[in-house]
């Protein structure tokens, strides 16, 4: 491949300045690489012009509009379907918030109403063998008490 050939599409193009366009054109009679690059390309150009679509820019910017819309709803659409842990979060703050406040409510509530079983039977059969035996308990030996 021939140095110049990187020029070939500028050369074409009318982009090159005087001097090196000049160059070119007699470069390309003597490169035979140049040449064959230079018959492709313009092959090439030739093809690509008359397999243009010829379209109006009206139609154009209707389709590209209508495509960016497409997207636009397809991304708010997945958007809605993401898990936002920090939207959810302020969200849910007030639930275990209001669970502790009516778990401590109902705690204090019951406590008043709560009564040990064994204090239950105690004080409800006074007149019972129990009573006697926690009264002397401090007399007895342990061994007594577990015969008991």
């Amino acid at each position: 491949m021939c140095k110049y050939a990187k020029l070939l599409n500028r050369y074409i193009d009318n982009e090159l300045p005087r001097a090196k366009k000049e160059f070119m054109d007699t470069h390309i009679i003597s490169c035979p690489a140049c040449g064959q690059e230079m018959k492709f390309l313009n092959s090439l150009r030739q093809n690509i012009s008359q397999n243009k679509i010829d379209t109006n820019a009206d139609f154009f910017l209707n389709r590209l509009k209508g495509r960016i819309q497409q997207e636009e709803k397809a991304k708010n659409l997945s958007e809605n379907f993401v898990f936002d842990f920090g939207k959810w979060t302020r969200k849910l703050i007030p639930v275990p918030v209001l669970a502790s406040i009516l778990i401590i409510i109902f705690l204090n509530l019951n406590q008043n109403s709560y009564t040990n079983p064994v204090d239950e039977y105690l004080f409800t059969n006074q007149n019972s063998n129990v009573l006697a035996l926690i009264d002397t308990a401090g007399q007895q030996s342990e061994l007594g008490l577990l015969l008991y």
